[in-house]
């Protein structure tokens, strides 16, 4: 008993505590979807929990976070947000081009497939980075209003410009595959 108590107390003490990662965890199957529209629900820290997923409590291979998007014709067929384990890929949505993927929160895009299927996929490594992110707000004063924001919901330029940039590229890509085809 006295063990017991004793391994129990090192386990309070010093704890048991790893390193997790927290992603954002859903799906859409269109441009509508939930999942792509709600950013103000994902931006809030008190609301996103909803679609919060502690990745690496989960599956400890599971070590970063990601964007997958999947567009037949320009249109979304398929959006993803989920933690990942950067090397498997649904086989009907592989291409050589995303192996080995840093997560470095650059998306990557390939078409596969027969009919043209544009694949996306936007790998990161830091807590919800596969989503809506908040700028942090400043405290201003009167004589100094450079930057100053009121309080509310603000993303990032620098993601909305990813999720531009992915669906300017599979836009692009789509018809370039289609016209030449061999």
């Amino acid at each position: 008993v006295k063990a017991y108590m004793a391994v129990s107390l090192l386990l309070v003490c010093y704890g048991t505590e790893t390193e997790s990662l927290e992603c954002f965890q859903c799906e859409a199957t269109s441009e509508t979807g939930n999942c792509i529209t709600d950013w103000e629900v994902m931006s809030n820290s008190t609301t996103r929990q909803i679609y919060a997923k502690n990745c690496t409590h989960s599956n400890v291979n599971w070590t970063r976070c990601m964007i997958q998007r999947v567009e037949v014709k320009a249109q979304v067929v398929f959006f993803h947000r989920a933690c990942d384990d950067g090397s498997y890929f649904e086989k009907h949505l592989y291409s050589p081009r995303f192996e080995h993927l840093p997560p470095d929160n650059q998306t990557t895009c390939d078409v596969v497939g027969d009919i043209g299927t544009a694949v996306c996929y936007t790998p990161c490594d830091t807590d919800f980075c596969n989503g809506p992110q908040l700028i942090p707000e400043k405290n201003c004063t009167d004589s100094d209003t450079e930057g100053c924001r009121a309080p509310g919901i603000f993303l990032k330029t620098q993601l909305v410009l990813v999720e531009l940039v992915s669906l300017i590229s599979s836009l692009l890509l789509v018809p370039w595959f289609l016209f030449h085809r061999p």
